[in-house]
């Protein structure tokens, strides 16, 4: 088995295409996703404005968001 890291922004659908045209050019295609992207804020939900909100959850939210389109 070989396992390969590649870091991306999980919200940046170009940035995604390229880790996973890189990967089949080098003859090892994708075949699972750890997803493990974060922003950390470290504040009380309640002290969290919408900026910082969306900053938070755009990793996750928008990474699924592009893995959909």
């Amino acid at each position: 088995m070989r396992i390969t890291a590649h870091t991306a922004d999980a919200s940046d659908i170009e940035a995604m295409r390229a880790v996973f045209d890189r990967a089949e050019r080098d003859g090892h295609p994708v075949r699972g996703v750890a997803h493990a992207a974060m922003h950390l804020d470290d504040a009380t939900l309640t002290d969290l404005d919408d900026a910082r909100l969306s900053a938070v959850l755009a990793p996750k939210v928008g990474g699924r968001w592009s893995s959909t389109s």
